[in-house]
Formats: C-alpha cells, sequence, structure tokens
C-alpha cells in the first residue's frame, strides 16, 4: 500500500476582512499604531485621487492635440494627406484607449485603499468613509446637489471619444476608394488585434493572482502551504 506523501508549494492566501485584522495583529500594534495604519491608507487614497485626475489631464491634452491634428490634415483638392491623417486617427484611438485603460486602473486602486479605510476604521470604531449623507434631491431639481459618480462620467466620456476615433478611422479607410470593401474590413480586423493585445498588455499582476474573490484581500506574499498525495 503507497503512502501519501506530502508536496510543499506557495501561493497566494485570500483573506477575509477578520484574517486582515488578525494578520496585521501579529506585530501587536498598540492604539497608536492602529491609527497611524488608517492615516497611511487615508494619505494613500488621498494621492490616488490626486494621480486620477493628473492623468486625465494628461491624456485630455494629447486627445485634443491629435483632434487638431486631424483635423488640419483633413484631405482635400489643395492638399494630400491621406496617410498623416490616418496616423493622428490612429494615434488618438490609441491614446484614448490608454486614457481608458489608465481610468479603471486608477479605480481600482482607489478603491483597495477604500477598502483598507473601511476595515481599519470599523476595527477603530470609527467607521467615518462607511457614514454618508442621504440623498433628499430628485435628479430633476437642477439646481441641487445629486449623488453622480465623476469617475463613471469621465470613464463615459472617455468610451465615447474612442468611438468617435473609431468612426472617423472606418470613414477615412473608406473614403481612399482602393478597393474600399475589402481594406476597411481588413483594416478594422487589425486595430481591433492591436486593442486586444493591448488590453492583455496592461493588465496589473492582481489579475493573475488566484484568488478567492468572495474574499475581500489577498496576501500579496507568497506563504508556504502542505499538499498530501
Amino acid at each position: 500500500m503507497m503512502k501519501s506523501r506530502k508536496e510543499k508549494t506557495t501561493r497566494k492566501r485570500s483573506l477575509t476582512s477578520e484574517e486582515y485584522i488578525d494578520k496585521l495583529n501579529e506585530s501587536k500594534p498598540d492604539k497608536n499604531e492602529w491609527k497611524e495604519l488608517l492615516k497611511i491608507a487615508m494619505e494613500t487614497r488621498k494621492f490616488e485621487i490626486e494621480l486620477y485626475w493628473k492623468r486625465a489631464n494628461y491624456f485630455w491634452l494629447f486627445v485634443a492635440a491629435f483632434f487638431v491634428a486631424y483635423y488640419q490634415t483633413i484631405p482635400s483638392k489643395n492638399k494630400q494627406t491621406e496617410v498623416e491623417n490616418i496616423l493622428f486617427i490612429v494615434g488618438g484611438y490609441f491614446f484614448s484607449i490608454g486614457w481608458y485603460l489608465a481610468n479603471r486602473g486608477s479605480k481600482y486602486w482607489q478603491e483597495n485603499w477604500e477598502k483598507h479605510i473601511a476595515v481599519l476604521s470599523r476595527h477603530l470604531k470609527t467607521p467615518i468613509f462607511e457614514l454618508l449623507k442621504s440623498n433628499e434631491n430628485k435628479i430633476w431639481e437642477l439646481s441641487k446637489s445629486y449623488p453622480y459618480s465623476v469617475s463613471r462620467i469621465n470613464q463615459g466620456l472617455n468610451i465615447v471619444v474612442i468611438f468617435i476615433w473609431l468612426v472617423l478611422f472606418i470613414y477615412r479607410i473608406y473614403s481612399f476608394g482602393f478597393y474600399p470593401f475589402i481594406t476597411t474590413p481588413a483594416a478594422v480586423v487589425i486595430l481591433f488585434a492591436i486593442t486586444r493585445y493591448a488590453l492583455h498588455f496592461a493588465r496589473s499582476f492582481v489579475v493573475r493572482e488566484p484568488t478567492d474573490h468572495s474574499k475581500d484581500f489577498f496576501l500579496n506574499d507568497k506563504v508556504q502551504i502542505h499538499k498530501r498525495e
């Protein structure tokens, strides 16, 4: 009869909010140290929000520049600028894709620190980020506040800009008049293939971690486990 053998392996472990607190408790922090952890989380969240808008302004600037360049190179009877025009459209499209990916990435890291703040503040019995002002205003009351998602609006506009670039790209390729029913679909397929690669390439290491998504955190350090065979 064969004996089962133990095999050592490593992986990253998912953590519930309670296990997260237990992990921090291993160093036996006092109340001031807990407050310092909360302060670090809050300051990092603030920093992430500042970076979010700095990145948004950076991409807005470049996308606007590509729109101006596109307009300046629209082909006419007096100027043959088809290639330059297409290149500016492609450049604007990919800068808009980069803007979209940066928006989603920034939102993830902001939410990461918001989760840290929520759990730490709950542990310290000061859950200020979990207490929100109730909204008493109606959406049609135009002079009053309303809880719109500013980051969602930004992403929505971002998607609209990507769609505009895509329409301009298809229109300009088709207007070349060189076998348009062949060149247009081929160009669009190539553009989508490159876009698909960009989406895959830009993924953070977090995507690749085999975490239990029913839990709130994962331990970003491999832990050793014993596996029986």
